[in-house]
């Protein structure tokens, strides 16, 4: 994926659509198991990313900040990595945000593959209903006036 970073790390792409979200079930830093099945009828947030990639790393606080601020109204955050537990906890520690979010680790890249990851960042929105809703490939803002309208336009419904 190293390669891959370079390619998000200027613009993104938008996708549109309602296709089913494909399978995703990963443990968390701290051992946890989590499903995207598990969070049907919630809206949430999978995000492809990378401790060594900086655009990556940057949207980070604005991802916790979107979730902290819309999380009451059904919003899941998913942090996808296919790095080891150790380095991500250990890249963690050093941030000087708290990312409260789960972080899930992804070590032989088997969902990124399936989520046809090709650059990081990658983002993904899935509706309540588990369907694609729409698809950022690169750096995102999640204070930016046009991402806020997208997550409350599927978290109003």
């Amino acid at each position: 994926m190293a390669a891959l970073a370079a390619f998000a790390a200027g613009a993104w792409l938008w996708s549109e659509g309602n296709e089913p979200a494909p399978p995703l079930a990963l443990v968390d830093t701290k051992g946890v198991e989590h499903s995207l099945e598990q969070y049907r009828g919630k809206v949430v947030v999978v995000n492809f990313w990378a401790t060594w990639c900086p655009p990556c790393v940057e949207e980070l606080p604005s991802l916790e900040s979107a979730w902290q601020r819309y999380r009451q109204q059904g919003l899941v955050v998913l942090a996808v990595s296919d790095e080891e537990t150790d380095v991500v906890t250990s890249f963690l520690e050093r941030l000087p945000t708290d990312i409260t979010f789960p972080l899930l680790i992804d070590r032989d890249m088997k969902s990124g593959n399936r989520w046809k990851i090709r650059g990081l960042p990658t983002t993904v929105i899935i509706d309540r209903s588990g369907d694609v809703y729409w698809r950022a490939e690169g750096q995102l803002d999640f204070s930016a006036l046009d991402v806020n309208e997208k997550l409350l336009a599927l978290l109003d419904d």
